[in-house]
């Protein structure tokens, strides 16, 4: 029983679904949702020092935006559970769901729980997406080595969020 999509038994957090009744929100809503945020990335974060190297990987993104990391290895603190999210997804544009290792099919808990907020949910991790919509998040798989691919991604994906 693994999460790998291969496996004779598969033990997932969540799954995907068709929404037979999507819930349409205005674009004025939305925007004025937007204009409400003040920051733009969150991590939440437990393990500190992990083998797929997410730390690096956001410690150089900070160079280039703000990044508010809460947990064990941060300076900020919020419980699990919808008050937290509904927290940040009315500060934040971003949250960041680096995993700790990028291993095959496996993605956290913490995504299919983050679907159903007003905030974008940046993944990097080894997982096979396309059960998800594309708009519905953003996928980064830099080449950890690259100290140049956090630049990239703050140039290309998050300052452009200010034009909403």
């Amino acid at each position: 029983m693994t999460y790998r999509l291969d496996s004779d038994v598969l033990n997932t957090h969540g799954t995907v679904k068709r929404n037979t009744a999507p819930k349409f929100h205005s674009f004025d809503r939305l925007r004025k949702n937007w204009r409400q945020k003040k920051i733009m990335a969150i991590w939440p974060v437990s393990h500190c020092h992990t083998f797929g190297k997410r730390e690096h990987f956001v410690e150089e993104l900070r160079k280039y935006m703000r990044v508010y990391i809460y947990g064990d290895c941060g300076n900020y603190t919020c419980p699990r559970g919808t008050k937290c999210h509904q927290k940040f997804a009315k500060e934040y544009f971003f949250l960041l769901l680096f995993e700790n290792t990028l291993c095959k099919d496996y993605v956290t808990e913490k995504l299919y729980f983050t679907l159903q907020f007003d905030i974008i949910p940046v993944t990097f991790g080894g997982a096979d997406y396309k059960a998800l919509s594309r708009t519905t998040f953003l996928h980064w798989r830099p080449r950890i080595q690259d100290t140049k691919t956090s630049g990239r991604l703050s140039q290309k994906h998050f300052r452009r969020i200010r034009l909403v």
